[in-house]
C-alpha cells in the first residue's frame, strides 16, 4: 500500500545528501552562485535550493549574503 514500515523510516539525511550539502555550501562560500553551484554539479537550480533550504533549517546561514554562508568544514550536522 506504499506506506513504510517503522524499520524502513528514515532517521535523517542519507550520507549522500549531507555530503551534496556540505558541497553546496562549499561552492556558495567561495562565490558561485546558486545557478553556477546548480550548472557545476550538474543537478537543477531547485535541488540547490532544496540543499540551502535545508542546511539553513538546520542552522547554517546561506542566504544572498555569500559573507553568511557557514563553515561546511566546521559542521557535521547539516541535516
Amino acid at each position: 500500500s506504499g506506506r513504510r514500515g517503522p524499520t524502513s523510516a528514515r532517521v535523517g539525511p542519507s550520507p549522500k545528501s549531507l555530503a551534496d550539502r556540505r558541497r553546496v555550501a562549499e561552492l556558495i562560500a567561495n562565490g558561485m552562485t546558486r545557478a553556477e553551484v546548480a550548472e557545476s554539479l550538474g543537478v537543477s537550480p531547485a535541488t540547490v535550493n532544496r540543499h540551502v533550504h535545508a542546511i539553513a533549517a538546520a542552522g547554517g546561514a546561506v542566504g544572498r549574503d555569500k559573507r553568511q554562508v557557514l563553515d561546511p568544514a566546521r559542521r557535521t550536522d547539516l541535516a
